[in-house]
């Protein structure tokens, strides 16, 4: 899969979801790029690290920072048993009227984290530029992504676990509140069709 680049609002709550299936050598790659905007303390990153709490395990981490007036880390690691050679839905959101962060994993919770005062956003430095977004990569030298991407999104608004459960097995049509990115991907076409309308 190529790396893509697209620029999405800026939002203090959000949620990133997609669909998941990784190549056994992805998933033991690390480093390996799934999604990312990060640029610190804005954007967030999905991608393959070690998890020190389990013997450096390589699972795929999903990191992004609060707005505390010094930003802390908002980040959970999933197990590669979850998603490699077999599809898997995750969820990742960060709510501002919770002050927390859920990860989820096929529609079931899977983590809970502290998140004070939601997300940081997605602009740079500048406060005016949005950071792009890259889809299987980025635009430095790390491993690219291998294995399969399917109905990602990006909403901006936390949607509840309820929401989450009810609609994550689901494509997502039309005018949905709050989503921005909605990319499908039901073709091999280079090009990709975001069926949003932010």
């Amino acid at each position: 899969m190529e790396s893509i680049t697209a620029e999405f609002v800026e939002t203090i709550s959000a949620l990133v979801e997609f669909w998941i299936n990784m190549t056994q050598s992805a998933a033991t790659t690390e480093n390996t790029n799934i999604i990312e905007t990060f640029g610190d303390p804005y954007g967030f990153v999905i991608n393959i690290r070690k998890n020190s709490t389990k013997n450096n395990a390589l699972e795929m981490r999903l990191f992004a920072k609060d707005r505390q007036a010094t930003p802390q880390g908002v980040y959970f690691y999933i197990p590669a048993d979850k998603y490699t050679d077999k599809w898997a839905h995750i969820a990742f959101v960060i709510s501002e009227a919770d002050q927390k962060g859920y990860v989820y994993v096929n529609g079931e919770l899977l983590g809970v984290t502290n998140a004070v005062g939601g997300y940081y956003g997605n602009f740079k430095a500048d406060g005016i530029t949005a950071r792009a977004l890259n889809v299987g990569g980025a635009f430095w030298s790390s491993p690219k992504f291998l294995g399969k991407l399917a109905d990602f999104r990006i909403w901006s608004v936390a949607r509840s676990a309820q929401q989450i459960k009810d609609n994550y097995n689901k494509h997502i049509e039309g005018n949905a509140t709050g989503l921005y990115i909605n990319y499908k991907f039901l073709t091999y076409e280079r090009g990709f069709i975001n069926d949003a309308n932010p």
